[in-house]
């Protein structure tokens, strides 16, 4: 019985002794960065030095990647190399580094030769851990994002200001990450580290996690430190690389949101563009890559219990997945098709951008958010004063939501509060675009119309969330989640059949584009709809079937689809003028395709006529962006000639017909020609046409005696 104790007693001891190597600590840290440096809080996570020691580098470790972002948050506070007290010293004494063995280079010195802008902050702290194979080291590296300057934003942008072409690596951050792979050599030589005993963590947000990707694939390969024995975690890193990286670098976890377009650039979306990061990227879930209604009860809640200690606000998403930055990079790569013409080409962004930064930034002095002067950002405040007036708060929430798809207080906020097999999506989306003149409908599983375009312009009133569409030169362009099932009907009310094409993209849940589907041509017109089936449906499908359907059944479709025109009264402004020097202004008030028309006109030549016209006309088109028109009209006209009132009326009245025939190349836009024949009956009307108040040059066309037909051309637009 007494040995039975004796071993009991001498299992409790070594369980007492054990316990905070078989559990994990639980740490409190005190968060600060540029969002949350006015609202102090504390958070927890737990800390195990096993997470090194009995855990492969390769393997995604949720833990460590909190206490990584917690260190890249807390990179942004306002650290001196002196050492003095701060919440990232407080961290890593927290994790049982001190104060001798920490480095900080904060100190930037950006006029410095060697170096310049290309430079981050950034420290190096280690302590001795007790492995399997005794005493080794510990190194954190955590490199900070950019700071409130100009240098390091220009830096941002140095895509390659020495070649100006394309390189294997994004200059900027290149060069910064030269800086702190000597300095990390240089650190590990003055403490004595042996380079094959030695664990790294190396961590930063933004501009500091593009460093850190950098710096962690030198060292990969520069056998320097063992591969498995390097621990890399980026927070919203921007792409680096031109190079294919396979799965070399399966040690570096990219974490970003979808949202945030920091992650997008340089870009990755054309031939010329090939820009990536070394490793693996794992995407934040979003309204667009997750169950909905999990998102908005479960995800949502949980992290805005932190982002709310952090900022005083609740989280603002754009619920579009990665939709905008795509779009975005798109345009700006339209602009600037190569990294040549970034730097040379007619739009060249780079010098834009630079001068942009120094307008904001006008000196290199790093600034705190409580230190900007007052009444700085006066005027756009003004203006966004100004749209939230008009849009019920929607600037307010775009300009928050821009701040927070970036910001490292929403990335620690997704990392604390949900757990690994929560807070990682898989799933993209399919990108649907339209090239033509089309009426489009977007309608939900339940008939829900969420999208609708007409004449090939997207009526933003109708688009609602969770489906994202806009209309870009010649084109419309809709995204569909893969996480609802969509209906997207195409037609239009064309007598003869117009050209369309349908072109399929599939985005990853990073917005990279992963496939595009064979382009369609389709030919809609009265009677002839199209559809496909969109979103969770056919997201995994190689091809997305699209099928049409033919008189009752295509007009019923179009019909049900939302896409019959609209049976409210729709106002369109007119100016033109004609072959007769005569200048027009009116409107017209359409409904469906009828409409009652009020022009005036008068002489541009001879100030001595001018006619209140109305009339009645029928619209028709003829095709996807071609419209005739027919007009009758009756013309009120005053001569105000003094030679001719004497022996002419001063009134007269004059039947009219106008034939027109319009080009719509965006929505409610028009540009016209029409035909104008003005009937003159002999002895009623015949001061509307005496040569004095109407200059004629085209020959009149006789009905007879008393009837003649006097034409003219007419060159006018439609609004």
């Amino acid at each position: 019985m007494k040995s039975l104790r004796k071993t009991f007693i001498l299992a409790l001891s070594l369980f007492v002794c054990t316990s905070e190597k078989i559990f994990c600590s639980q740490l409190e840290f005190e968060t600060a960065g540029f969002g949350s440096s006015v609202l102090k809080s504390k958070v927890q996570a737990e800390w195990n030095e096993d997470f090194f020691t009995k855990h492969d580098s390769s393997t995604y470790n949720h833990k460590l990647a909190r206490i990584a972002c917690i260190f890249s948050e807390l990179s942004y506070v306002d650290v001196k190399d002196s050492g003095q007290s701060n919440e990232l010293l407080w961290a890593y004494e927290k994790i049982g580094m001190q104060a001798q063995d920490i480095d900080f280079h904060y100190d930037v010195d950006y006029t410095d030769s060697a170096w310049g802008w290309n430079q981050c902050a950034f420290s190096i702290g280690s302590k001795k851990i007790q492995t399997e194979k005794g005493s080794e080291h510990l190194v954190f590296i955590v490199m900070r994002g950019t700071p409130l300057n100009a240098d390091e934003w220009i830096s941002n942008i140095n895509v390659n200001d020495l070649t100006k072409k394309a390189s294997s690596l994004h200059q900027g951050f290149s060069v910064a990450s030269e800086q702190v792979y000597n300095n990390l050599i240089e650190y590990l030589y003055r403490h004595k580290i042996d380079r094959e005993k030695v664990y790294l963590l190396i961590t930063g947000h933004s501009r500091g996690a593009a460093v850190a990707n950098i710096l962690s694939a030198k060292l990969a390969d520069s056998n320097l430190i063992e591969k498995n024995k390097i621990f890399t975690y980026t927070f919203a890193s921007p792409n680096v690389t031109i190079e294919e990286v396979g799965g070399k670098y399966d040690f570096i976890f990219n974490i970003i949101n979808a949202e945030d377009i920091v992650p997008t650039v340089p870009f990755n979306n054309s031939q010329q563009w090939q820009y990536k990061k070394f490793g693996k990227s794992l995407v934040l879930v979003n309204a667009w890559n997750c169950d909905p209604t999990k998102y908005d009860t479960e995800y949502l809640p949980k992290m805005n219990a932190y982002f709310y200690k952090f900022m005083g606000r609740n989280y603002k998403p754009f619920r579009t997945g990665p939709f905008i930055p795509v779009q975005v990079t798109n345009i700006l790569t339209n602009l600037n098709s190569s990294v040549e013409y970034y730097y040379n080409g007619t739009y060249a962004l780079h010098a834009k951008f630079t001068d942009l930064l120094k307008k904001i930034f006008p000196d290199t002095k790093d600034l705190l958010p409580d230190e900007k002067t007052e009444g700085s950002g006066s005027v756009p405040l003004s203006i966004i004063k100004w749209l939230n007036n008009r849009t019920n708060g929607l600037a307010d929430y775009a300009t928050d939501a821009c701040n927070d798809m970036h910001a490292c207080e929403s990335y620690l906020s997704w990392m604390l509060a949900l757990e690994e097999k929560e807070l990682f999506s898989t799933l993209g989306y399919k990108q649907i675009v339209i090239k033509g003149h089309e009426d489009i409908s977007v309608m939900s599983s339940d008939k829900e119309i969420l999208a609708k375009a007409r004449d090939g312009m997207i009526l933003y009133s109708s688009n609602h969330l969770p489906v994202a569409a806009c209309s870009l030169p010649g084109k419309i362009v809709i995204g569909l989640p893969a996480n609802q099932s969509f209906t997207l009907t195409i037609g239009n009310e064309s007598l003869a059949p117009s050209s369309a094409l349908v072109l399929v993209d599939k985005y990853g849940p990073d917005g990279v584009r992963e496939s595009s589907e064979k382009e369609i041509r389709i030919s809609p017109r009265q009677g002839k709809s199209y559809f496909l089936k969109g979103g969770k449906d056919n997201y995994w499908q190689e091809a997305t079937p699209i099928t049409c359907l033919n008189g009752k059944e295509g007009r019923e479709l179009y019909k049900s689809a939302g896409l019959e025109d609209d049976r409210h009264i729709k106002f369109a402004p007119e100016v033109s003028f004609d072959t007769d020097e005569r200048f027009c202004v009116g409107a017209r008030l359409l409904y469906k395709n009828i409409f009652i028309s009020l022009l005036t006109d008068f002489n541009l030549s001879k100030d001595t006529s001018f006619s209140l016209n109305g009339g009645l006309g029928k619209r028709g088109n003829l095709v996807a962006g071609l419209y005739a028109d027919f007009d009758l009209f009756a013309k009120c006209f005053w001569n105000l000639s003094e030679k001719e009132k004497d022996d002419q009326e001063v009134f007269n009245l004059v039947p009219s017909l106008r034939l027109s025939l319009s080009v719509q190349p965006i929505h409610r836009f028009q540009i016209f020609v029409a035909s104008v024949i003005d009937m003159n009956i002999k002895d009623f009307n015949d001061g509307a046409f005496s040569n004095n108040v109407r200059k004629r040059n085209l020959p009149a066309i006789d009905l007879g005696d008393q009837v003649k037909l006097i034409s003219s051309i007419q060159f006018g637009l439609r609004f």
